[in-house]
């Protein structure tokens, strides 16, 4: 185990077993590896995305502590030899830090003496690339993949843009919202979602078929023809995911120009702009900023009503935006949490929002390494920073997940399922669960590889396997254009029959 890996095994051991109502901010839990080669190289560069990286989750400041500064070519190194060395640090990192290395041994052996030579070829880390997703794809686990050394441009030049001025509207990334998001429903890109239904020219169950000057089809079609299933449905997870950061997060005054096809089946052209509203770009390490919402609202029932919350991303803002309208969501009889398209964020986020749900000590899930272990365990929050007392929530939890709830919302899915706490309701998850770190490679891209697995406190494992939900409520196009929301109504119908009057 290396030094700098076991610097943060260490720190984030010491920092579990922190109180719940301490503020638990760094662990390290890096999230869709959307840039890794699944069996095929999907072409999305016509795409101007959020970045790849925008969907990852960040970094913790104590990964911060261990990045290896990246070094530039000394003077008469050929762009081949950095390329090299930086295909050695790539290939030695996994073979001393992967959890499950003798599974693959053999074949990481083979993969170094077939793709190295590749690699000395590599002029450039644009070159470089393909060849170690390439090798990066034999691992078959989430969490392995390279980030472009441009991310981190781009990051600069937001922090530029925002220097005295944080509401500044210059900032080259900048995002704003539009409240839409898609899902692949019937072999089409589909809107699942339209803010404000009735003043939108967009309507929910519509058809995507292009994002600006790319077509959706070609991408679909490259996507199913890939023979292995699992590379198939990572891709296409990759695909939605990298679509809807596109889709909801625009540009400030950026046109997004749309084709769809509607309910009719007729063509529509639509231009669409974001809005500020409450949308809030985060910061963490050195990945772009990731775009957080927020949402809580309460629906009646009966003589009560029932709570619901929703956000994009674990950060640990959420839990200043969740203690802002506790009281009023737990005056309801039944709570909702919406992870549908929440793709991750900081793993340790997860417990101090247990501890709210909870009434006594609770194991949620663990990292798992050879050399030892580290336990997230979350314990009832029963006093507020200001010393006003606190009772954890005790009525009927559901929580709502599809395809898109990936990484830090599976596992904190998976956790309160096997607590028997929450019922899941929707599509099982990804199965793409497992903490990360990065390490800066000699030619400015950085590499983002799994120290450890994860299990929940049953001791199942999440990765691969994803959480299958206790009610299992398929999306459809019908419904979508009736403006049903159908995870949404089992949901409620569910906390309305738990919580009815006997």
């Amino acid at each position: 185990m290396s030094k700098t890996s076991s610097r943060l095994f260490e720190f984030l051991r010491f920092i579990t077993r922190l109180e719940a109502s301490s503020t638990l901010f760094d662990t390290t839990q890096e999230e869709i590896n959307l840039c890794q080669n699944e069996s095929r190289s999907i072409a999305l560069t016509n795409i101007r995305l959020v970045s790849c990286a925008a969907i990852l989750v960040a970094l913790s400041a104590c990964t911060n502590v261990d990045t290896i500064p990246v070094a530039s070519a000394a003077p008469g190194d050929t762009p081949g030899a950095e390329s090299l060395e930086s295909f050695d640090q790539v290939w030695d990192q996994v073979r001393e830090q992967y959890f499950d290395y003798p599974r693959i041994a053999e074949d990481w052996e083979q993969a170094r003496q077939a793709l190295r030579p590749k690699a000395a070829q590599a002029s450039s880390a644009d070159e470089l690339r393909p060849v170690l997703l390439e090798l990066l794809a034999g691992v078959g686990e989430s969490h392995f993949g390279i980030m472009a050394g441009s991310s981190q441009s781009q990051l600069d030049a937001v922090r530029s843009s925002q220097v005295d001025d944080e509401a500044s509207s210059d900032g080259p990334l900048r995002s704003t919202s539009t409240g839409l998001s898609a899902r692949f429903i019937d072999q089409s890109l589909t809107i699942t979602k339209a803010d404000d239904p009735a003043n939108s020219p967009i309507r929910a169950g519509w058809k995507l078929e292009a994002l600006g000057d790319q077509a959706m089809q070609p991408l679909i079609d490259e996507i199913e023809s890939i023979d292995d299933p699992t590379a198939q449905k990572r891709s296409m997870l990759i695909l939605q995911a990298n679509v809807n950061g596109r889709l909801a997060y625009p540009r400030e005054g950026e046109v997004l120009e749309l084709r769809l096809r509607d309910a009719a089946g007729d063509p529509r052209d639509v231009n669409v702009q974001g809005r500020s509203g409450g949308m809030k770009s985060v910061e963490f390490g050195n990945l772009p900023p990731l775009s957080f919402e927020f949402s809580a609202r309460r629906i009646e029932n009966g003589n009560g009503c029932i709570g619901v919350m929703a956000f994009t991303v674990w950060v640990p803002e959420l839990i200043d935006r969740f203690l802002d309208v506790r009281d009023d969501l737990f005056e309801c009889q039944g709570l909702v949490i919406d992870l549908r398209g929440n793709l991750g964020g900081v793993l340790a986020t997860m417990v101090p929002l247990t501890s709210h749900l909870v009434d006594e000590p609770v194991l949620l899930g663990r990292l798992v390494r050879a050399d030892g272990r580290i336990d997230f365990r979350a314990f009832p929050r029963r006093v507020a920073d200001d010393g006003v007392r606190l009772t954890p929530y005790s009525g009927p939890v559901a929580i709502l997940i599809d395809g898109l709830s990936a990484s830090t919302s599976e596992m904190f899915a998976s956790g309160m399922q096997s607590l028997g706490r929450a019922r899941i309701i929707g599509q099982r998850s990804p199965g793409m669960a497992l903490p990360a770190q990065m390490l800066p490679l000699k030619n400015g891209d950085v590499l983002m590889y799994a120290f450890a697995d994860y299990h929940d406190g049953q001791g199942r494992r999440v990765e691969g396997i994803g959480v299958v939900p206790d009610q299992i409520v398929e999306q459809s196009v019908d419904a979508l254009i009736n403006n049903d929301d159908a995870e949404l109504d089992a949901a409620l119908a569910w906390l309305r029959q738990d919580t009815a009057a006997p």
